[in-house]
């Protein structure tokens, strides 16, 4: 594959996929770290071994207040935090869970996790439509225009500090195991919410 002629929101989208790309072969056989990772896991672990950087965490308000303003808005529901901590993405219970994700690339990158009871997804999805529904379908659907929405203001709130950044398109889950496999031994900022009595995760890594 020649990377002139690859589009790049396509290649920053693989490699979030875990599919790596390098410019030669001896990219990679010159690297000993990198080969010594290859003889034990896969290049989606190598990726996921990334870690969370200053401007990262640096700019986490940002990334916590588009999803809550998405969030209230689609739900009518006030948000309230209850925790943040930096390890790897913790969900005591995942009956009755559903998720999505989306990237972002640029001058900075990584990707957004929002995890929410079907309560919450399902409100959102009436609130939109203006009627009832357990189409699962539809609700995904829904879920996914929502990360949408705040990979979108994310977007817009860095532009306003001259950091420029492109998303990917949302991805949903209808399972939490599905999630976990795309976020295995990746570390991140995780926050809990609780709209209501209904209890929704952040979760942001690289």
């Amino acid at each position: 594959m020649k990377f002139d002629k690859t589009p790049l929101a396509f290649k920053e989208t693989m490699e979030d996929a875990g599919i790596l790309f390098y410019e030669q072969m001896d990219d990679i056989l010159q690297n000993r770290e990198l080969l010594k990772e290859l003889g034990a896991s896969s290049a989606s672990n190598v990726k996921n071994k990334r870690v969370l950087n200053k401007e990262t965490v640096s700019e986490l308000p940002k990334f916590i207040d588009a999803t809550v303003v998405t969030l209230e808005m689609m739900t009518n529901a006030k948000a309230m935090k209850e925790s943040a901590s930096i390890h790897n993405l913790t969900i005591e219970d995942t009956n009755g869970k559903i998720a999505s994700s989306i990237g972002y690339y640029g001058d900075m990158d990584g990707m957004v996790v929002l995890v929410f009871p079907e309560g919450i997804a399902k409100k959102a999805c009436e609130l939109l439509i203006g009627e009832s529904t357990n189409d699962t379908e539809l609700i995904l659907d829904t879920l996914a225009e929502l990360v949408n929405i705040v990979g979108g203001r994310i977007k817009t709130l860095l532009a306003d500090e001259s950091i420029s950044v492109n998303i990917t398109l949302p991805r949903t889950y209808q399972d939490i195991e599905s999630l976990m496999e795309v976020v295995a031994n990746r570390k991140g900022v995780q926050v809990d919410l609780s709209f209501n009595d209904d209890k929704f995760l952040f979760f942001l890594t690289r």
